[in-house]
Order: structure tokens, then sequence, then C-alpha cells
């Protein structure tokens, strides 16, 4: 997740008014794929006793949670409700999949940092001031992205999946799991003027739930795969109280989320993050396109 502890975290939010005007043609069925049905339970409140199951890491928690107020303080647009969970290691996830046990299953370590080439893809140092950059090989200052329902089977070669109770969270480096608010203005205020449209990669799995969405509003998690070196970039719409998976080391931003959501990031900063550019090297901001 972008924006880590050492210089914020998490990042972004984003209002589609604040986006050049979104396309309308070309669907997710010009993928050629058929969309799977929700589980009820899936979409559900959960009705767990979140406090008290995380009561043995309240310590913890609250150091953290100290720690990121400080570092969000100044961010327009965002701010931290909470952090509920930190961990290593594998941990079985439960309430329908949204929140990770509170001790490991397993120390498990893998998977190790991916360093697989990408096409037009330079990494950067791991430091927030110095990212590498992915170029477009266009001239415009957009790119066009499909949207998928959350639901979507194709989105299992990217790497994600609705998560269930039970399922595996695989987290080698150190995590946490947080409550967030982007505001409408986020992407406007902070993540174009300051950083820049982004993306990453990381080993650590992701865990993406949207616990309200603001008005009018749309929220968009990106991810990519990766075919012959090629990077195929899709937007996730995200629909409240459905938790999605998100394998280690796949490409995302969560630049274009917005509303309260709960996230879970790695707590050091780093691994692989890159800009967005054209070929004249200006910023290219995506544009989940229906």
């Amino acid at each position: 997740m972008l924006h880590r502890l050492s210089l914020g975290l998490v990042a972004s939010a984003i209002s589609l008014s604040s986006l050049p005007a979104i396309a309308q043609e070309g669907s997710a069925h010009d993928l050629g794929v058929m969309s799977a049905s929700l589980s009820g339970s899936y979409a559900s409140k959960s009705h767990c006793d979140v406090k008290k199951i995380y009561q043995p890491l309240e310590e913890k928690t609250k150091t953290i949670e100290q720690q990121t107020r400080t570092t969000l303080g100044s961010r327009p647009g965002m701010r931290i409700d909470n952090v509920l969970w930190t961990g290593k290691g594998q941990y079985e996830l439960l309430c329908h999949g949204r929140y990770p046990s509170p001790t490991p299953i397993s120390k498990k370590d893998k998977p190790t940092i991916d360093y697989s080439t990408i096409k037009n893809w330079t990494r950067g140092n791991g430091q927030a001031s110095e990212p590498g950059h992915y170029v477009f090989q266009i001239q415009k200052a957009y790119k066009d992205i499909p949207i998928l329902p959350i639901n979507h089977k194709s989105l299992l070669d990217f790497g994600v999946k609705i998560a269930s109770a039970k399922d595996i969270l695989n987290t080698p480096k150190s995590s946490v799991l947080a409550t967030y608010e982007y505001g409408i203005n986020y992407f406007k205020e902070f993540v174009l003027p300051e950083n820049g449209p982004r993306l990453e990669r990381h080993p650590n799995d992701h865990l993406v739930t949207l616990v309200k969405k603001f008005k009018g509003s749309k929220s968009f998690f990106i991810v990519g795969r990766i075919k012959n070196q090629s990077l195929e970039l899709v937007a996730i719409e995200l629909k409240p109280e459905v938790t999605i998976l998100v394998k280690g080391n796949t490409v995302h931003t969560n630049d274009y989320v917005t509303g309260v959501v709960q996230e879970m990031y790695p707590e050091v900063w780093g691994i692989d993050e890159v800009r967005l550019v054209n070929l004249s090297g200006n910023k290219v901001t995506l544009r989940p396109t229906k």
C-alpha cells in the first residue's frame, strides 16, 4: 500500500469530478469474461467483537496509532480512525474474511521481493523521495483503464479474490490493519501535487474493505497483471462491507480509493514503487472507464 509509516501511510482518494471526463465506451464484458455472483455472507456486516479479539495487541496498536496520527496530520482530506491489528507471518482470516487472527499460524517469511522485469518500469530505491517510474507509451496526461465489478471472475488472474473466513493472509514483513477516511479531495489536493499518481508492488498480501461510501462518489482499487513482461491494469469498484484479499507482489495502487476504508499496509516503506508518467515525463492519471 502506498505511503507507509515513514512518510505517512496508505495514500489516496479521488473524486471522479477531479478527473477528466470518463469515457463511456467499453465494458467489463468486452474482456470476454463473465461475472461471478456474490455470496450474501460476504456482503453482510461483521458482528465480530473486534475489540475483544484484538485486546492482546492493544498496546502495540495504540503506539502505532499515535505515530500515524502524527504522520498524517498535515495531509489534506485524510485522517486515521484507528489501528486495529499488526503482525508478521501467516494468519487465518476471521469474520467473513474481514480480519486476520490475532496470532499467526505460521512464521513463514515468503515470498521475497519480486524483481521480475516489467516493460517501461524502472525500479526506485524503496524510498518515498526516490520512486522509480512507469512510462505509458502515450503523450496524453491520462490513461483509461476498464472497471471490473468486485466479484468479477477474471480478478483471480490479477491476484485478487473476495476474502472468506479461513482464507490465509500472508505477510512476510510486518503489516498494519487500520481504518482511514479518504476525503473526496485527497487525490486532487495531495496525491497529484505532492507525489503524483503511483503504482507499487510488495511481498505482503493486501486486505481492503470499503466500510462507508461517500454519497455521489465511487471508490476504486487498481491492480495489474503481467503478461510477457507487459502490464495490464484494471480498476476494481469497491462495494461497502465487501473485503478483497490481494496476493503479495501484485501491482496495485489505492490512489483512487475514497470513503472510509479498512486497509492493510506494510509497516516499512518501500520495496518497489513507481510514478506514472507519459513519454514527455509528465504525470499520468488513471481514468476508471466503463
